[in-house]
């Protein structure tokens, strides 16, 4: 599927923001969901599979628009989308936010020694396949997760003195907490009945967590897979807001809610950091 595909799917003729994309993305979902098919439900499957395909290219699209100067072509006869238009961001507020400037030298500094805390109980997680929650109770490994455990709550608990508003230290401390969380969930169980997204749920799960682990510690990766991973982090994204969207009982609700936040917080600091406006240490 190409660009001019996808934005036909989404009735999008002009450059969009992301919280607009997730919106359009879940009126789709609602939309084409199987249990709203029920006498099409192969058509239905097949068409949620298109959505997602079409979410993860404008997710790029939408991160990482190209140059003004490069017209982006729709169907024959369309006027050309041009990427200098105004953003909606713009269109509806009249004045612009503020630039986010960096946390006060002292804070900033204390956020990292933090970070640098929280990277050491992850990175020991990751080293010993500790996403896997079958290996945490296995010799050693039992020790190494009581460990990267005990790291990663000091962290949490130490920025979150720190916490003050800022929106860095504020994204910062919530993808610790919930990255917490995440492991505490470990290997998810949900009441009956049985629903076919539940094991899609789990696989984007343990998807995401290779995401990060790509991001954070890319040498856990032989040189020819780095990068891939966490090159489908958005459609990750995409599978959880799937399930927040068909889940029906409290658990499986709570479930991806927990994973779509870290998702959000993970993308925040990512972009912070692109920015320059932070650095993440290791």
């Amino acid at each position: 599927m190409d660009l001019r595909r996808a934005r036909k799917m989404f009735r999008i003729d002009e450059l969009i923001t992301e919280d607009e994309l997730n919106l359009r993305f879940r009126s789709l979902v609602k939309k084409y969901h199987p249990d709203k098919l029920r006498k099409h439900p192969e058509w239905a499957h097949e068409r949620m599979s298109e959505i997602n395909g079409a979410y993860e290219i404008l997710l790029d699209w939408v991160q990482a628009p190209p140059p003004p100067s490069i017209e982006i072509p729709l169907d024959e006869g369309d006027e050309p989308l041009k990427t200098s238009q105004p953003t909606p961001r713009a269109e509806h507020s009249q004045e612009s936010p503020p630039p986010l400037t960096p946390p006060p030298p002292v804070e900033l500094e204390l956020f990292q020694a933090c970070w640098r805390m929280f990277m050491e109980g992850l990175g020991l997680y990751f080293q010993y396949g500790l996403e896997n929650p079958e290996y945490r109770h296995e010799g050693i490994r039992r020790f190494r997760f009581r460990e990267a455990y005990r790291t990663i709550e000091k962290a949490r608990l130490a920025i979150k003195e720190l916490e003050d508003g800022h929106p860095i230290l504020a994204s910062g401390a919530r993808f610790i907490r919930l990255s917490q969380a995440d492991i505490l969930l470990g290997e998810t169980t949900f009441p009956p009945p049985r629903s076919p997204f539940d094991r899609r749920f789990r696989n984007a799960r343990r998807r995401f967590d290779e995401g990060v682990k790509d991001v954070f510690f890319p040498e856990l990766f032989p040189s020819h897979l780095q990068g891939r991973a966490s090159a489908g982090l958005g459609t990750c994204y995409a599978e959880f807001v799937l399930f927040l969207t068909v889940a029906e009982d409290a658990e499986r609700k709570k479930a991806a809610i927990l994973t779509t936040s870290r998702y959000d917080a993970l993308l925040e600091l990512l972009n912070y950091q692109h920015d320059g406006r932070v650095t993440l240490p290791r």
